[in-house]
């Protein structure tokens, strides 16, 4: 499993486990307020000491070191305690913001997993409860989620016709996994091919309006609305089908 994982960066997925880290957060936050709190009761104990106290210990609220003579280390104890909990703390939050960066995994790449993992069963059972939470997977590799061009091209045709070599991938080892029925796609070909796909469609779209208009007579009513069917159906495939941002659109629709 650990092979077929590391083959590539569409397997590369694993368990965030952020309810059991938020878990050890709330723990590790309780602790720091305890700790925080004996230091503020110590504090008001402090306070109300004096000349006329056995210790005055009023130094503490203004000094960071010991007074000489002093023999009590209470709040030296407590900000050790203190220093300990918090770089823990911190370690821990920073650990978690690190895992939520990544890209969560979309639902193909988790059912590429699942699939396998069930076809195969490389673990014990009882040792596959972790894959049970697709909501919780994240990219390793820092993937973003394939467009709906590519998502079509998947689901449509390369899950049907797997063994179609001209999306297959050349340089990748295919005996890695040592499983026959592991297929590697070429990430480059399948984005080539979802423009190209995306090409034909905007094309499409934009010259049948003009051979209706052409090879047809319409009232100018009509021809309005026509024209503004495909405008509206071509804006929005451009958003669909592509990254681009609301102005790019704009202008492009405009054109």
């Amino acid at each position: 499993m650990a092979a077929f994982q590391n083959s590539c960066d569409n397997s590369a997925i694993v368990r965030r486990f952020g309810t059991a880290r938020f878990r050890i957060l709330l723990h590790l936050q309780a602790e720091v307020a305890d700790i925080e709190e004996e230091l503020d009761k110590l504090d008001a104990s402090d306070e109300k000491t004096g000349p006329d106290s056995e210790l005055d210990l009023r130094y503490r609220l203004r000094y960071n070191v010991r007074k000489l003579g002093c023999g009590d280390p209470a709040q030296e104890k407590l900000i050790e305690r203190l220093k300990e909990k918090l770089a823990e703390y911190d370690e821990w939050v920073q650990r978690d913001h690190a895992l939520r960066s990544l890209p969560a995994a979309s639902e193909f790449d988790y059912m590429n997993l699942f699939n396998w993992v069930w076809g195969n069963q490389p673990l014990a059972d009882g040792h596959y409860d972790f894959m049970l939470r697709s909501d919780d997977f994240v990219h390793l590799s820092g993937k973003k989620e394939a467009g709906i061009a590519e998502r079509f091209i998947f689901n449509s045709c390369l899950r049907r016709w797997p063994r179609f070599r001209l999306m297959q991938s050349r340089k990748h080892d295919q005996g890695s996994t040592q499983v026959n029925e592991v297929f590697f796609f070429s990430e480059s070909r399948i984005a080539l091919a979802a423009k190209l796909l995306s090409v034909c469609v905007a094309v499409t779209v934009l010259m049948i309006p003009v051979f209706l208009l052409y090879l047809t007579k319409m009232d100018p009513k009509a021809i309005s609305i026509i024209v503004l069917m495909f405008v509206l159906a071509f804006a929005t495939i451009v958003s669909l089908f592509t990254d681009a941002k609301m102005e790019t659109v704009f202008v492009g629709t405009c054109a």
